[in-house]
C-alpha cells in the first residue's frame, strides 16, 4: 500500500483522474460521430442530382497508354467509361503504335458510343511529362 501523504492515498486519486480523462475522450468521440452523422451526412435526392449536374462543367481526361499491356487494362480503362459526371471527354494518347492497344481502346469505343472519345497518337519524344515517359 502507498503511503498516504496528508491523508490522501495519491495512487487512487490519479486513478480516478486517468478514468475520468478516458471518458472524456470517449464522449468526445462519440459526440464526434453523432454529429458527423447528423450533421455532415446528407441524403441526395434525384432533383438535387439533376440540377447539380447542370452546373458542373465539362472535362477532358487526358490517359496517357503505353506499349504494355497488364492484365487489368480493360477493367480499369472502362473505369474511365463509365464516370458517372454529365459532360467529360477522354482523350486516350496511345504512345507506341501497338496494334492489341489500338484495338482494344477502339473495342472500348465502340461499346460506349454516346460519349465523346477521341484517340490520339503520340511520339515519345514529344512527351514532356516525365512521368508518362517511364513506360
Amino acid at each position: 500500500m502507498h503511503k498516504a501523504l496528508y491523508g490522501v492515498d495519491w495512487s487512487f486519486v490519479m486513478s480516478c483522474i486517468m478514468i475520468l480523462a478516458w471518458s472524456i475522450v470517449w464522449m468526445i468521440y462519440f459526440g464526434a460521430l453523432v454529429y458527423g452523422k447528423c450533421h455532415l451526412h446528407k441524403k441526395v435526392t434525384d432533383g438535387d442530382t439533376e440540377q447539380q449536374s447542370s452546373c458542373l462543367p465539362g472535362v477532358s481526361i487526358v490517359k496517357p497508354l503505353c506499349s504494355v499491356l497488364d492484365s487489368n487494362l480493360k477493367e480499369n480503362l472502362i473505369t474511365f467509361f463509365e464516370l458517372n459526371y454529365p459532360k467529360f471527354e477522354l482523350l486516350f494518347c496511345i504512345q507506341d503504335r501497338n496494334e492489341n492497344l489500338i484495338q482494344l481502346v477502339n473495342e472500348l469505343m465502340l461499346q460506349y458510343p454516346k460519349l465523346n472519345l477521341k484517340s490520339l497518337s503520340v511520339l515519345k519524344t514529344l512527351l514532356l511529362i516525365p512521368k508518362s515517359t517511364t513506360c
